[in-house]
């Protein structure tokens, strides 16, 4: 086989600005115009059987040659304008406004209009404030900005894509390839920020706090659907959802001497989402697999099936051959009998009769051989049928989150250690129920993790751990809710420990500075199970080749002239 591929992306950027004080007052304008074009061709052709040793190339083979080649291109284009304003470094204003078009969507929705508007206003600044000398800097602020994106993974996104074939110059068909949306359009993101920024005490405490809401309006998603229509998705504006929450940034020098001095620093952010409104054409919920998305509901949404435990029915009579088998919940999702008065019909135990929508008589029986009534939930040991008329949504994504960090300094010597959290949220653990049984579990060199010793016997009957048997039973490692747990983590991600020579030492070497120092990075790492690393994904954790960030220890020297 032999490939060849050229890519070339020109960007051109044409700015003009203007800056001018008058007394006073500053003002700050900027206009320009801006374009990304970007171009990728590629040509491909192979061959069997080779007449020539060591020449590789398709020219050289026998059989079977044929050839392919493609080319995609996508171009954007930009008119901006920004205006800030400023009086006397405390009253503040900027606007800016920027027309945007991609070529990924059709001529008559290619351009989108964005805008922004902020303001701040120093009020350490003001006469009211200048008697309260412990404040070096209070500053509140607002914003509102608009943001425009185009991210569909497909050039011609708008646009029905085919593979065509023929022969002797004659077109004799054309395949599907890519189903296209003629009506999609930007996804815009509106921003509004505000809040107050704050420096008391000659620093000793510092740091912001601010409310955030983040609208983004026809999110732009590849929508699933049944492979029957001869495609699996096509593009849309699926609907709208909103980001809000809360940032808080604090910094302290605790302690500040001329040969000692230690800082603390903490970040943590609140947030929570929803979706606002879907696409009429999606009747109020969204689902793509295991997610889901519901109109005034969380984005961040499994949805699977309920866990239960492990069957183990000591009923008198019961079939003990399946005691050990993982259970789901499910629901009965048949109707009522009515008899010709109207009353529901019951079976012999009293327990109302099923009927399918063409009126079969259904037998709905639980895991324990108990009948059950139409819109009665119920266990079962088949995955597939809590799959199929029972399945929850959980909401995974975590609402806390942030960071801390604090740095020592004693003489020459310096220590600093950065930290991350996170908090409340769940995920779904794939390596851990790769472990757990497993597809091939019951061959020989399988691994499993140690918590398979836990798994159920007659012995150890209150197990939530499914039996091993000797062929794996079919429901025992299918994905439902089982397998979600806890993403709250703590790591530390930096330790850097430096010694710096005094100035005495290093001048006579004409040397500003010399420091001798040692760093680690991603050192430890605190979560719900070990192994697990829920920094990789919101969702699920990463399975197979992919590992966590490696820790590394370096040691060096830095000299400053």
């Amino acid at each position: 086989m032999q490939y060849h591929s050229r890519s070339y992306d020109l960007n051109q950027q044409y700015l003009a600005n203007y800056n001018r004080d008058f007394g006073l007052h500053n003002i700050d304008l900027l206009v320009g115009y801006e374009s990304d074009d970007y171009n990728n061709e590629w040509s491909q052709a192979y061959g069997q059987n080779l007449y020539k040793e060591g020449d590789y190339t398709v020219n050289n083979t026998i059989d079977q040659r044929r050839g392919y080649g493609a080319k995609s291109e996508y171009v954007t284009k930009g008119i901006l304008s920004r205006a800030n304003y400023n009086y006397n470094e405390q009253y503040f204003g900027s606007i800016s406004y920027r027309r945007d078009a991609s070529s990924r969507f059709a001529p008559e929705h290619r351009w989108g209009n964005f805008w922004s508007a902020s303001a701040a206003w120093e009020l350490a600044k003001e006469k009211f404030l200048q008697n309260a000398r412990w404040i070096d800097m209070l500053k509140l602020k607002a914003s509102f900005g608009q943001q425009g994106n185009d991210g569909l993974g497909n050039n011609y996104a708008y646009l029905d894509q085919y593979t065509v074939t023929g022969s002797d110059g004659f077109f004799a068909d054309g395949t599907l390839a890519y189903k296209g949306n003629y009506d999609i359009t930007w996804e815009k993101s509106n921003a509004f920020n505000t809040g107050v920024d704050f420096n008391f005490w000659h620093g000793r405490l510092s740091g912001s706090v601010e409310y955030f809401n983040r609208t983004t309006k026809d999110m732009l998603y590849n929508k699933p659907v049944t492979p029957s229509l001869g495609y699996s998705s096509f593009p849309m504006n699926i609907g709208d959802m909103r980001n809000q929450g809360v940032e808080i940034e604090l910094s302290s020098n605790i302690i500040e001497t001329s040969d000692f001095s230690w800082n603390v620093s903490l970040n943590g952010t609140y947030l929570k989402n929803k979706v606002l409104k879907l696409h009429p054409d999606l009747n109020g919920e969204l689902i793509d697999g295991g997610r889901i998305w519901r109109e005034g509901e969380p984005v961040y949404q499994v949805y699977l099936p309920h866990y239960l435990g492990v069957l183990n029915n000591t009923a008198e009579g019961a079939d003990q051959s399946k005691n050990g088998l993982a259970l789901y919940e499910a629901k009965n999702n048949y109707y009522n009998a009515y008899d010709a008065e109207g009353n529901v019909i019951v079976d012999a135990n009293g327990v109302p009769v099923s009927v399918d929508e063409e009126g079969n008589v259904q037998s709905i029986v639980d895991a324990y051989g108990n009948a059950v009534a139409p819109g009665e939930e119920y266990a079962t040991t088949n995955r597939t049928t809590a799959y199929n008329t029972n399945r929850k949504s959980t909401n995974v994504m975590a609402p806390f989150y942030g960071g801390l960090a604090t740095e020592f300094k004693f003489k020459g010597f310096d220590l600093s250690v950065q930290c991350a959290y996170q908090l409340g949220g769940k995920i779904y653990d794939i390596n851990y129920a790769s472990l757990m049984h497993g597809y091939d579990s019951y061959s020989v060199g399988s691994a499993w993790h140690k918590d398979i010793l836990k798994a159920w016997t007659p012995e150890n009957s209150d197990s939530d751990i499914p039996r091993l048997a000797g062929e794996k039973d079919l429901y025992t490692n299918s994905g439902s809710d089982r397998w979600l747990t806890k993403s709250n983590y703590f790591s530390i991600n930096n330790i850097t420990l430096g010694y710096t020579l005094p100035r005495t030492l290093t001048r006579k070497a004409h040397i500003e500075s010399i420091r001798i120092y040692g760093a680690a990075d991603n050192v430890f790492l605190f979560s719900a199970r070990k192994g697990l690393d829920p920094r990789m994904s919101a969702i699920s954790s990463v399975q197979g080749s992919y590992y966590t960030a490696l820790r590394t220890i370096t040691f060096g020297i830095k000299a400053t002239f």
